[in-house]
């Protein structure tokens, strides 16, 4: 299977039968484990919500959500706009920063991955 919502997704294939003679099965999604999606744009927020966004639609147990790095302020607000977009998700929410893709070729700082915490008192990014 080829065609699907999300730009990564991690899940379990089943078959069910066709009502034609060949193929005699078809596959289906039984069950998303990890929907990824993922938005290098460095500049823009927008793009990120945008793609963020679609992970609220997700049955999946797992999200994540990848970007790029950017300074630690810019980060910093960047998960705090992102947020209520992970509260509204179902299940554990990760948000990773990576270095873009232009700079791989050079030294590359680490990703850093942030999980959305949940209590009675709320969510915060940890």
């Amino acid at each position: 299977m080829n065609e699907f919502l999300f730009d990564v997704m991690v899940g379990r294939i089943k078959q069910t039968k066709s009502q034609r003679h060949s193929p005699s099965n078809l596959d289906y999604i039984a069950k998303c484990e990890w929907a990824i999606e993922s938005e290098l744009n460095e500049s823009d927020s927008r793009e990120v919500i945008i793609d963020m966004s679609k992970l609220v639609v997700a049955d999946a147990r797992y999200k994540l959500f990848v970007t790029s790095q950017r300074s630690n302020s810019r980060e910093e607000r960047l998960l705090e706009q992102c947020r209520p977009i992970a509260e509204a998700c179902r299940g554990t929410v990760y948000f990773c920063f990576i270095a873009h893709p232009k700079n791989w070729d050079k030294a590359p700082k680490p990703p850093r991955l942030h999980v959305l915490a949940r209590d009675l008192s709320g969510s915060q990014w940890k």
